[in-house]
């Protein structure tokens, strides 16, 4: 029974969020109703607020079942006493990849008057992931420059604007090109003169 009630929740989440992605090519954040997003989803409005507060709360859903799927994609190159410099642009090179792919989505987004908020809920997902995977690499004894948090807020505010500057520049910097000098960038962090990312 319950197998039964996750993978309709699962469903319903992947539906909206399919749903959502397509909505966003069209139409800014804003622009987007509730009651629109169910409807092309085929989900009822009472179902998607029995899973999520507001639209906003979606949103965030959204961004951690995104980061979620990264992750995962990335996760055997991930390894708590390893070189985490790997993991980290393998998650980078996915985000940029999905980025490019989904321009119009993206455009929608940066042209939002909430762009405010939906960078901040963004900024935490990103900054959450680092962190937790910094902290399990100091919790298995490897030494870092600075706090895991430190760090991740450092990490996560380059990239975001390093990524907003890209999105609004692409004529002009190519996919390529932004990975590797992100490499560069990335690689250049040292723990100690022992240990590396």
């Amino acid at each position: 029974m319950n197998e039964k009630l996750d993978l309709r929740i699962t469903k319903t989440h992947m539906a909206l969020c399919t749903t959502f992605m397509q909505l966003l090519e069209h139409k800014r954040f804003e622009d987007i109703t509730i009651n629109e997003l169910c409807e092309k989803a085929m989900v009822r409005r009472a179902t998607f607020y029995k899973h999520f507060a507001d639209k906003f709360d979606f949103f965030l859903f959204f961004i951690c079942d995104l980061r979620s799927k990264f992750e995962k994609d990335s996760m055997p190159l991930y390894r708590q006493d390893g070189n985490l410099l790997e993991y980290f642009l393998a998650v980078t090179r996915k985000l940029i990849h999905f980025l490019d792919k989904h321009d119009k989505m993206v455009q929608h987004i940066l042209d939002s008057n909430m762009l405010a908020t939906l960078l901040d809920i963004l900024t935490g997902q990103i900054m959450s992931g680092v962190k937790e995977k910094l902290n399990a690499y100091v919790s298995n004894g490897n030494v870092l420059p600075a706090s895991p948090e430190i760090l991740a807020s450092f990490f996560t505010g380059g990239l975001l604007t390093t990524l907003q500057h890209w999105l609004r520049n692409k004529s002009t910097i190519s996919e390529e090109y932004l990975i590797e000098e992100l490499e560069k960038v990335v690689s250049s962090f040292h723990v100690s003169s022992n240990h590396r990312l």
